[in-house]
């Protein structure tokens, strides 16, 4: 005999089957029989599946975040990477101007540096020129007063050998009288620069430097003087300070 509901084999005394548990007649037993036994294997089954579709959602999940991690990693070594290629360029443009500003600085000065030295040259020849033309003043000026000396007291204007009016002729007060104190100093200057006087101001020094008789004395003393250019150098001091210059 088999079971109507299964088609399991039935013994003949069987009142249930052992199999679904239905009644040999093909019924279905009450609630209370003994299919209630059969209802755990269903409910397992289904704790398996959400046991399973619980795992898919966590490895989903865990693929997902592992996806987002690479992405933003990947995204991070990029950005990375770009900024590093920025910097790169921005260094290198940088370079580019600082090497660019000093190669202008290093023109510019060298620029300066030639523009100072043609400036320096200038004034130089300048300074130069005025000297030289300083000079030839005061010379023709000491050669008039010597001369205008020389014609009103002897009527002679010769200067022979190491004479001149100051070692060879007595200077008087009406020589002296209506010149300037320019005039006056080229007078009692010449007295010591025949001796060989060093001039510390540049005035006289370089213009006595310029003549070809002078000769520099560094052991020079006023007891050099002979005794006209004695006499003429007190005359001469005295009418200075008669006149309020010394």
């Amino acid at each position: 005999m088999f079971c109507k509901n299964c088609g399991q084999k039935l013994d003949s005394t069987s009142e249930f089957c052992p199999n679904c548990g239905a009644k040999p007649d093909g019924k279905m037993p009450s609630s209370r029989g003994p299919a209630i036994q059969y209802q755990p294997k269903e409910d397992n089954k289904k704790g398996w599946q959400i046991a399973a579709i619980a795992m898919a959602v966590v490895v989903a999940f865990t693929g997902l975040g592992l996806g987002v991690y690479i992405f933003s990693n990947e995204m991070d070594k990029r950005n990375q990477a770009q900024n590093q290629i920025q910097q790169n360029n921005t260094e290198q443009q940088v370079q580019s101007s600082d090497s660019v500003e000093q190669s202008q600085k290093s023109a510019l000065e060298d620029e300066n540096a030639k523009l100072e030295q043609e400036l320096e040259k200038k004034s130089q020849e300048v300074q130069e020129k005025v000297l030289v033309d300083e000079n030839a003043r005061l010379k023709a000026r000491l050669d008039e007063l010597s001369q205008n000396i020389y014609s009103q007291n002897s009527g002679s204007v010769v200067q022979s050998g190491g004479d001149y009016f100051g070692n060879s002729y007595y200077v008087s007060w009406s020589d002296l009288n209506g010149l300037s104190k320019t005039d006056i100093e080229l007078l009692r200057n010449e007295i010591y620069a025949r001796n060989g006087y060093v001039f510390k101001e540049a005035k006289f020094g370089n213009y006595f430097s310029s003549m070809s008789w002078y000769y520099p004395n560094y052991n020079f003393s006023e007891s050099m003087f002979n005794s006209v250019e004695k006499a003429n150098i007190d005359l001469i001091v005295e009418y200075e300070e008669y006149m309020g210059w010394r």
